[in-house]
């Protein structure tokens, strides 16, 4: 068997598309996948990329694969019937700069992008299987290490150190929430129950220059689910918007406060 029909059948496996998932347990790839979606909760086409997602975020779980999934509520659709509650201007903004990186016409929802390279339909799972896949078979040039504790007054201190050569590039923090369910009674979603995986409700980037250790502090919204909810930090380079490596936390539940 190729390389690349390995992790082409370990990422049909995250997909949950009846391969075994719960037996099976394929050999660590040599790279990892950050897969970004882009949603709203006022677009009615979003909600079955949220679920591709979900699923990617279920079976990770149980497989432990390096694959890293972030939900990114953006807010152009908030004047449209339902404001998102997670909407956030800086996201439309990624979207925004990764339409200018890839040479896109403009904005849509679900969009998915992996490792920042590669784009597609959100709702498309075997796109999203290819590109997981593509994503895996290149090694990861950076490593990164994190170690976390929760702080009084409702923030998470991150402490992150990384290996290799990541040169211009930015590492991004973010705080992920999952299990989130919302009753949507306006807008095109109207009369629906969404759920969210992964939701980015916090977020934070440091610029990388000669420096590969250092400090973030990420507030905790204050009706976050600790036990649903999780850090996960990447190094992107700074021009071409390519992944260079990445790490999650276990939940954050499991960390003792520091009482300080």
């Amino acid at each position: 068997m190729s390389r690349i029909t390995q992790y082409m059948i370990t990422s049909m496996i995250l997909l949950g598309c009846g391969m075994g998932m719960k037996n099976t347990k394929a050999a660590e790839p040599p790279g990892v996948a950050v897969v970004e979606l882009f949603t709203s909760e006022g677009c009615s086409s979003c909600p079955s990329a949220d679920k591709v997602l979900t699923k990617l975020v279920e079976v990770q779980a149980l497989s432990k694969a390096p694959v890293y999934c972030l939900t990114f509520h953006v807010d152009y659709w908030d004047d449209l019937g339902w404001p998102d509650r997670f909407a956030d201007q800086r996201f439309t903004q990624r979207q925004r700069d990764y339409a200018h990186v890839l040479n896109l016409r403009g904005l849509y929802t679900p969009q998915m992008i992996v490792n920042g390279q590669t784009e597609f339909v959100g709702s498309h799972s075997k796109v999203a299987a290819e590109a997981i896949a593509n994503a895996q078979q290149t090694p990861s040039p950076v490593s990164i290490t994190l170690s976390t504790k929760r702080l009084a007054g409702g923030k998470v201190h991150v402490h992150y150190t990384l290996a290799g050569q990541p040169g211009k590039a930015v590492i991004f923090f973010a705080l992920v929430e999952s299990g989130i369910t919302t009753e949507v009674p306006r807008g095109e979603n109207a009369g629906e129950t969404l759920k969210h995986s992964n939701v980015v409700r916090a977020w934070e980037s440091v610029e990388l220059q000669s420096k590969t250790t250092g400090d973030v502090t990420l507030e905790l919204p204050r009706d976050m689910n600790l036990t649903q909810s999780r850090v996960i930090a990447f190094a992107q380079e700074s021009k071409t918007t390519k992944v260079l490596g990445a790490r999650q936390t276990e939940f954050l539940e499991t960390m003792a406060p520091d009482k300080r």
